[in-house]
């Protein structure tokens, strides 16, 4: 920890020491010309006084207030300019921030609590084997870094984050009754422990990244939303590690924030629902959970790469899927991957199925551009798939489409190019249902 203080109040010595430098090679030339008999007037340049600034370090091994000079060395509360070095081995003092402050950094392994006004940092804030927490009322505000190592913890209660630069390595809690705010750029190396029935609220810009080392685990009902600070480009959520909901049996929706995924990303919904409302951009990924626990992917997505499913989880789509190139692979176990709705566009590369894919819809479901299956795709719904003009379905040699009850095809009001047409090399197969399962206005070919 020293090392990083010291480098702080050394590091701009260079800049301390340029006017002497600057100094000395003016005299130079002036004491040669003298040694060799001139005779000239000379003169002395006197520097200003200039004087290190001494850490502002808390002296208290007891817990106390942030605004008390008696706690401080320098027998004053820090404020602008001074940096905070803050750390008593041996003992655990809390120390409670009651009004706003603007400081230069501050290095902290014991505890604080900012329970009313803002906390500003300029230049850094680390979290080293302490607890940093923010009620509700209060800020934390960080100009430049803020970094929470492994070991330590940011509370969130309440409150506002703000920064452009937040790594979290360590652990925070958002335990927040009510909503919270973030600005800036969150990245999660750590863990987050989203536990808090309040919704985090994304500003215009922000960006909260779960890298692939991170874990973000949402074990209640809590949402994600737009504060009504707006400006610069729509947030979002990149999930490049595990996002999981791991407790709730409620709803856990991202309600106008862009959720991105990864190739490195893990869905893991073990209770309750976690429901993709808003839009994204997926490029593959892995979707896993238990029984109690179901995606529901609501809104407009676009993907491409490998999705597999693990686990007897579930994906429910009632939004939008269109495949990007070079296309979508979708993956999954049996009755995972349950299409109650929605849409699905193939284009770019289409999408492919390599496992089970169940239609499920009590209402109509819509196929676009080009669809392939080479595993088992069932029509277990009531209700009508609708193919696009000039899509094609393509059920391959060895795979398996089969009509579980009596629902049919039929054509969807979006028109133009060739005739949409199913294309059977596989087995096409009704197992179930006392009715009839038509194919009205939809070429069906065979190929034997």
């Amino acid at each position: 920890m020293q090392a990083k203080w010291f480098s702080r109040l050394f590091g701009s010595c260079n800049q301390l020491c340029s006017p002497l430098r600057s100094s000395l090679r003016s005299t130079l030339p002036r004491a040669r010309r003298l040694r060799k008999g001139a005779i000239q007037s000379s003169s002395v340049e006197v520097l200003e006084e200039r004087s290190l600034l001494t850490p502002a370090f808390w002296t208290s091994d007891l817990s106390g207030f942030w605004d008390d000079p008696a706690n401080w060395a320098l027998g004053h509360v820090p404020g602008i300019g001074d940096d905070v070095i803050i750390d008593r081995p041996g003992f655990d003092p809390v120390i409670t921030i009651r009004d706003s402050y603007r400081i230069n950094s501050i290095n902290t392994s014991e505890s604080l609590v900012v329970t009313n006004g803002t906390l500003q940092v300029d230049t850094g804030l680390d979290i080293d084997d302490s607890t940093v927490t923010l009620t509700a009322g209060a800020g934390l505000r960080a100009i430049g870094p803020l970094t929470i190592t492994n070991g330590g913890t940011l509370d969130w209660q309440g409150g506002e984050l703000i920064g452009a630069s937040l790594v979290n390595s360590g652990t925070v809690i958002v335990s927040a009754t009510t909503d919270v705010r973030l600005s800036g750029h969150l990245t999660n190396n750590g863990t987050i422990n989203y536990s808090g029935s309040g919704s985090i609220l994304f500003d215009g810009s922000t960006q909260l990244l779960n890298s692939a080392s991170g874990i973000f685990d949402i074990t209640g009902d809590g949402d994600f939303g737009l504060s009504g600070f707006t400006g610069g480009f729509s947030p979002f959520f990149q999930n490049n590690g595990t996002l999981r909901k791991s407790a709730g049996l409620g709803v856990s929706q991202f309600n106008g924030i862009a959720l991105n995924s990864s190739s490195t990303g893990v869905f893991d919904v073990d209770s309750g629902r976690l429901n993709a409302s808003s839009s994204g951009t997926w490029t593959g990924g892995t979707f896993t959970g238990g029984p109690w626990g179901v995606l529901e992917v609501s809104g407009n997505y676009t993907l491409s790469g490998a999705f597999n499913g693990v686990g007897n989880g579930q994906l429910e789509l009632t939004g939008t899927l269109v495949s990007s190139v070079p296309g979508a692979t979708l993956d999954f176990p049996t009755n995972y991957f349950q299409m109650v709705g929605g849409t699905v566009i193939g284009s770019g590369g289409g999408f492919v199925n390599s496992g089970f894919v169940t239609i499920a819809s009590p209402s109509d479901v819509r196929l676009g551009s080009t669809f392939t299956n080479n595993g088992t795709m069932t029509h277990a719904g009531v209700g009508r798939i609708l193919l696009d003009g000039s899509t094609q379905l393509i059920n391959s040699a060895g795979a398996v489409f089969n009509f579980a009850g009596d629902g049919d095809f039929g054509q969807s009001g979006n028109t133009g190019g060739f005739a949409p047409f199913v294309q059977n090399q596989g087995t096409l197969r009704k197992s179930a249902g006392t009715g009839i399962s038509i194919f009205n206005g939809i070429q069906l070919n065979n190929t034997p």
